[in-house]
């Protein structure tokens, strides 16, 4: 029998979890177990298409580009009054965000910890760091980018 629901994760537990993953791996794992035991008693009640899941990805994905984007860009030019117009600091934020991406790209783990339906905990908190950093360093490299253009303004 496969386990193709998940459970509904808040921001709050989402955190509490990929904080477990680094600083308690034993705890995370109880957890883990725990979220089987409530998949495995939950009926496939998963009536969402194919076609469904990626238009509602897209859609997710979009939103978190723009308000990742604008946040950044508004984040960039409330620094530039406090960095005196420094070319360095948007230097240095552009370094830091394509490393923070690379890190990214490279800690993704894909086949050696899949499932049959990817909805296991270990899964859904691999997808969580993942998209983190990813923010995170698209926010390094549009903030970078906004104190290099505006810095020789």
């Amino acid at each position: 029998m496969t386990l193709k629901n998940s459970t509904y994760d808040s921001f709050f537990r989402k955190l509490h979890l990929v904080y477990l993953v680094f600083f308690n791996p034993t705890q995370f794992e109880k957890e883990e177990e725990e979220d089987n035991k409530v998949r495995r008693a939950q009926t496939d009640c998963n009536t969402m298409s194919r076609i469904q899941k990626i238009r509602r990805g897209l859609w997710q994905s979009f939103k978190s580009f723009v308000l990742t984007v604008t946040a950044s860009v508004v984040i960039g030019l409330g620094l530039l009054t406090f960095l005196n117009h420094e070319l360095i600091y948007g230097a240095v934020a552009l370094i830091f965000g394509a490393g923070i991406l690379m890190w990214a790209t490279f800690a993704l783990r894909g086949w050696d910890i899949q499932s049959m339906d990817g909805v296991t905990l270990s899964e859904r908190a691999n997808q969580w760091i993942f998209r983190a950093l990813f923010i995170l360093g698209t926010a390094l490299i549009t903030i970078g980018t906004v104190l290099t253009i505006f810095s020789s303004a």
